[in-house]
């Protein structure tokens, strides 16, 4: 069974980088988690099944940190 996770963080957070390319700007950002200096707090963490191609079924299991 293959799985699709959905994260609901309580703030949404952009980030600006300047990159010439797509990824250095992954990498930019990972590094920025690395540091600590992006710490999003997770409201809800949602697991469904990948099979269900319309979304249409509920979460299969559901985690409130």
């Amino acid at each position: 069974m293959k799985f699709k996770v959905v994260v609901d963080f309580y703030e949404l957070n952009l980030i600006e980088l300047n990159v010439n390319d797509p990824e250095s700007a992954a990498n930019a950002v990972l590094k920025l988690f690395k540091e600590g200096r992006l710490k999003p707090e997770i409201n809800e963490i949602a697991v469904f099944d990948l099979l269900d191609e319309f979304e249409m079924d509920p979460p299969i299991f559901v985690l409130n940190p």
